[in-house]
């Protein structure tokens, strides 16, 4: 199971978006009780992926000044969590992932 969180919610306050923040801390809190339950098969898994700013049309309108180029494209991103899927350097359960994107790559760095 791959849900999606936020960095800027796992790290602190998101004082500029309350409800996002809310409910990104919410997704969290999911996420860690989802990788504990006992329910969840051993070749099964609880990935949290935190996203710092996806490259969506939506984004590229509300930020048009903004340097977009580390913001990561959602087909790359998409690759990587396919990937883990299909078993490629599978997360362990109960990962955070902060997804960074540089160089054309996505990297993702775990909490």
């Amino acid at each position: 199971m791959c849900l999606t969180g936020a960095a800027a919610a796992f790290t602190g306050p998101v004082n500029y978006a309350y409800a996002y923040g809310c409910t990104k801390a919410a997704t969290h809190a999911l996420a860690q009780t989802l990788a504990q339950r006992t329910e969840i098969s051993s070749d099964s898994c609880v990935i949290t992926i935190l996203p710092t700013m996806l490259d969506t049309e939506d984004n590229r309108k509300a930020m048009p000044d903004a340097d977009k180029s580390d913001w990561t494209p959602p087909a790359k991103l998409a690759q990587l969590v396919h990937n883990w899927a299909k078993g490629q350097y599978t997360p362990l359960n109960g990962s955070f992932a902060k997804i960074v994107y540089k160089n054309n790559t996505i990297i993702p760095n775990f909490l």
